[in-house]
């Protein structure tokens, strides 16, 4: 059956429970994307003990918020906090350390510092990773996402990593997808470290060049590469590194 939690300000998508009784007690999965919640409504999410999946993007939800969250529901194994209003306060984002169930996490925030990265350590179930507005981080976050055995997708975009990320995150033997768009302190250098065992990746404004693209042929796995606004980038680089991964499909713009 089904069971909603629902106000008069939106309505919650995706919502399941296990039980077949209606009510709110089994709720197991809640998206309330795009919707007014505050921090009022968080309290009220955390009395919902059986939820494993619950999307909070682009909600009024504050630090204080994520605390009622992360003290109450210990079992989630998928979080998006995309666009919410959280920060380095140690108030909400140290609760992280508690999820240890997780598998998926949205943390895609202009507001996290390396300082809230720090507080992931513990979550080593983690397979998806979303950090595309992370402004803020730099090649300290690489290093202890590194430690995060599990991952298989990682974004890590729009930051002040560099090359050295790259060396970080090569130990990951599940990853297999990794977006570093939009990260300008990336260059040629760096790429030759970056894993071959990965299948998707993306440099988008990310100041490579020709001669980067010449050190991607160790990855005979790459099946996707994609290179927006990559003005170094010619397209004789760009038939070059398909000639040496002939199952390559680059996007370019």
């Amino acid at each position: 059956g089904k069971a909603a939690l629902v106000t008069p300000l939106c309505k919650p998508k995706k919502a399941y429970t296990a039980s077949g009784d209606g009510g709110t007690t089994g709720l197991r999965s809640l998206s309330l994307d795009s919707c007014a919640i505050t921090d009022d409504g968080a309290y009220k999410i955390s009395m919902l003990p059986s939820l494993t999946k619950l999307n909070l993007a682009d909600t009024r939800i504050t630090n204080d918020g994520l605390k009622y969250i992360t003290d109450a529901l210990t079992n989630l194994e998928s979080l998006s906090l995309f666009f919410c209003d959280v920060s380095d306060s140690e108030q909400g984002m140290e609760g992280l350390s508690r999820l240890t169930s997780l598998t998926e996490l949205n943390l895609d925030s202009r507001d996290i510092t390396d300082h809230s990265i720090a507080h992931l350590a513990p979550l080593v179930k983690l397979r998806v990773l979303d950090l595309f507005s992370a402004y803020r981080l730099t090649d300290l976050s690489a290093l202890v996402i590194s430690g995060l055995p599990e991952l298989a997708k990682v974004e890590l975009c729009g930051g002040k990593i560099t090359g050295r990320a790259l060396e970080y995150l090569r130990p990951l033997e599940k990853l297999r997808s990794l977006s570093v768009a939009q990260n300008i302190n990336i260059g040629d250098i760096g790429l030759r470290a970056l894993s071959p065992l990965l299948t998707d990746l993306n440099l988008s404004e990310c100041r490579i060049s020709d001669a980067g693209l010449d050190d991607l042929d160790h990855m005979v796995n790459l099946r996707s590469l994609t290179l927006i606004n990559c003005p170094r980038v010619t397209r004789g680089g760009v038939e070059q590194v398909k000639q040496d991964l002939p199952a390559l499909r680059v996007v370019r713009m």
